[in-house]
């Protein structure tokens, strides 16, 4: 006979990783309509489905044969991928396929019907039929074991196989297995189509990230192109490692990071330490700190944050961005850097006051990014970052700490960063001596 898994059920916000005082946001559910289902073991059909295709976890998963032996899988592997979920659908119209002469047939008419379910008279199961969140969990139960019918006439699931109970006192059994057999065969063949088809749809983006990138190098080599003939600088410019290009915070990225590594809104504001709605509101702008937590958590070099303004600004596929557990390394920040940029101990020479003069920043900006990178990092942000590396032409990657190899883009690649970074080594090594210098003049004087 078929059984629903209630346990399965009660642990699906464990499952989605949505608490159940998150529910109402994001399902539209109440916590006290669930714990109501929980605690009554009762729900409509048509509230089950509908939160079912919420949350992409197949009713083959909860809809079991008594007989069957449960599957055990780790928490996230209950739910199906986006681009490979098809939605439940809710067939409570075949109930009128179960009385009169078609193949389903149980019963002459509804009355005769309703007799057999001991459910009453047969305005209920006109009911049923009618109103797809009428009939609830236990009345499909209790027809499905008396009449002994397939869940796959009520229920269309693609995501997985409802198991087909064996009637211990129905005939032609072999029958049964080989109806079983077929769909299973079937829903092997829906799913080896959906493979290809998402495998299509990807090189189909590939293709139109080329074709994207293409146009914008087009784009500008024959930009550069008409300037050179009434100028001194040529087609070389644009290739000049050592010419300020500038660099920009890739907001788009930033956007489509819940969908890229398919998780809820929620989900990744929490990772993140983020609410949804200041996610939203920040738009095209993000403090560092958050965007470090993203890059950690999810494997990928932040450096495709901070292209060169000649990059086209494209989202690539999660497998573009994500580097391996094995061999990720974190990032840290070292925005405290930005003191060996401007002010006192600056490498170039740069005063605070050309930084506020360039970017509109200064004294108070510069007096927080002195303090340890903790706090400094979670007092900038992207866009401000992003200004001050395309006005003095620094790298993004000083005040950033990535040493991840794989997974970083081309452009990530700097020699003049190598030779920053080496002076600002040495300039703190000399900032050392000197803090160390004064220590021993004081001692000197108390002799």
């Amino acid at each position: 006979m078929y059984i629903f898994n209630w346990s399965l059920f009660e642990n699906l916000p464990k499952i989605t990783g949505v608490p159940v005082s998150a529910m109402k946001k994001e399902y539209g559910i109440s916590a006290s309509t669930w714990y109501l289902w929980i605690k009554a073991q009762s729900i409509t059909m048509g509230s089950l489905v509908d939160l079912l295709n919420k949350v992409r976890v197949s009713m083959a998963d909860l809809l079991t044969s008594e007989d069957s032996t449960p599957v055990k899988k780790g928490w996230k592997e209950y739910v199906m991928p986006k681009d490979l979920w098809t939605p439940i659908v809710w067939h409570n119209e075949s109930i009128g396929k179960l009385y009169g002469n078609g193949e389903w047939a149980r019963a002459e008419g509804p009355t005769a019907l309703a007799k057999k379910l001991e459910c009453g008279n047969f305005r209920r199961l006109q009911r049923w039929e009618a109103n797809p969140d009428i009939m609830r969990l236990e009345d499909l139960l209790n027809l499905l074991n008396r009449l002994k019918i397939d869940a796959k006439l009520f229920i269309e699931d693609n995501n997985g196989v409802i198991e087909l109970p064996v009637w211990k006192d129905m005939e032609n059994m072999d029958m049964l297995h080989r109806i079983e057999e077929n769909n299973e065969n079937l829903i092997r063949l829906q799913s080896a189509d959906k493979l290809k088809e998402k495998r299509i749809v990807d090189l189909s983006r590939k293709v139109e990230q080329l074709q994207a990138e293409n146009r914008e190098l087009r784009s500008r080599k024959e930009s550069v192109s008409s300037k050179g003939k009434g100028s001194a600088l040529g087609e070389s410019e644009l290739f000049n490692p050592f010419r300020n290009k500038g660099y920009v915070f890739h907001a788009e990225l930033w956007k489509k990071m819940p969908e890229l590594f398919d998780v809820t809104l929620y989900e990744f504001c929490k990772i993140v330490g983020m609410t949804s709605s200041n996610f939203i509101n920040v738009g095209n702008n993000v403090k560092l700190d958050k965007l470090i937590a993203a890059c950690n958590y999810f494997h990928m070099s932040i450096c495709h944050f901070f292209p060169p303004k000649s990059e086209p600004l494209v989202v690539q596929d999660r497998i573009y961005y994500e580097i391996p557990s094995r061999i990720f390394v974190p990032i840290e920040s070292r925005v405290d850097n930005m003191k060996y940029i401007f002010g006192r101990y600056s490498v170039f020479g740069h005063s605070v006051d050309a930084l506020k003069k360039q970017t509109g920043i200064g004294h108070a900006l510069h007096g927080k990014l002195s303090e340890s990178s903790s706090i400094a990092a979670g007092k900038l942000m992207s866009l401000t970052l992003a200004d001050v590396c395309t006005s003095f032409n620094i790298s993004p990657m000083v005040f950033l700490k990535d040493e991840n190899k794989k997974g970083r883009p081309s452009y990530a690649v700097s020699n003049n960063e190598l030779l920053l970074l080496n002076s600002i080594d040495m300039m703190k090594e000399i900032e050392n001596l000197r803090a160390e210098n004064r220590k021993l003049k004081s001692k000197l004087k108390e002799k």
